[in-house]
């Protein structure tokens, strides 16, 4: 079981809450609450990982600690999340994609502070899947790419659970 903890900052109020799930269910959380939300990486080892996530004037610390085997895709996925994330910090990669969200918001100040973390990390969770389902088998990254997420998700799910690569690629038409 990976033991998951959460602190809240906002306001000048600090919230605690614990809890513990199965990798997959870590995993899942890892990649939706702060990858998914462009969470900056404070910490990474083996069996311990602690992401911040800044949104709506909330400061989320959130520390997943486990066994190396427990840890093993959620250490994957942050270090996926870590290279993708230090593509977004060029400019012209990051300038394109805020010019795209203040078009998209109409250069609304609040949609554009709440949606520009939303969507940097939903590309950031997207490759961060794809790097871990064909890991040591790049020639299929183009292929995978192509599935919508529910399918990536679903593959990932499997991949944690144990299935190898080859049952995985069987699937996809």
């Amino acid at each position: 079981m990976i033991a998951i903890d959460l602190i809240r900052t906002k306001d000048g109020e600090t919230y605690k809450s614990k809890k513990t799930d199965q990798p997959w269910g870590a995993l899942s959380q890892l990649l939706e609450c702060d990858i998914g939300w462009n969470s900056e990486i404070l910490e990474l080892t083996e069996t311990r990982l602690v992401n911040r996530v800044k949104v709506l004037g909330c400061i989320d610390d959130t520390v997943y600690t486990g066994t190396e085997e427990e840890m093993k895709y959620l250490v994957k996925a942050a270090g996926y999340a870590a290279l993708l994330q230090a593509k977004q910090l060029q400019p012209e990669y990051r300038d394109a994609l805020v010019s795209k969200v203040q078009h998209l918001s109409g250069g609304n100040a609040r949609v554009i502070d709440m949606g520009l973390p939303m969507f940097l990390g939903s590309g950031v969770k997207r490759g961060a899947i794809i790097g871990i389902i064909c890991e040591g088998h790049e020639g299929d990254i183009e292929k995978v790419k192509q599935l919508d997420y529910s399918r990536l998700i679903t593959l990932l799910e499997w991949k944690v659970e144990g299935a190898d690569h080859e049952t995985l690629m069987s699937t996809i038409a």
